[in-house]
Formats: C-alpha cells, structure tokens, sequence
C-alpha cells in the first residue's frame, strides 16, 4: 500500500475516493515552460509576468 507523508502541520489529505471523484476541468491554455538553465531570473520574472498578462488581460 502507498503511503503519503504530509509536510504541512495540521493539513488533511484527501482519501483515494475523494482524489477519485474531484471533477477536472481540461487545460484551456498551454503551460508555461522556463528553462532555467538557459534564462536568467530576470528574464523568467518578465516571461511570468507577460503570460499572465496575457492570460488575465491585467
């Protein structure tokens, strides 16, 4: 049997039957990938900001 170990204090996880019956919504967008080995934190920053931007129009 697979066990998990909680590292937030006091935070309940949810049971097999309850991970089993969550309704999920397919992704709307494409995800944001950031190769940090190739961009710098200021450039990963400024491309956050733009896809969310561009994601929430704010």
């Amino acid at each position: 049997m697979a066990t998990r170990e909680v590292d937030i204090p006091d935070l309940p996880l949810p049971s097999w039957e309850e991970i089993q019956i969550r309704e999920y919504e397919p992704r709307q967008r494409d995800h944001l990938v950031l190769d940090t080995a190739v961009v710098g934190v200021h450039e990963a920053v400024a491309t956050i900001q733009r896809a969310q931007t561009a994601h929430t129009g704010r």
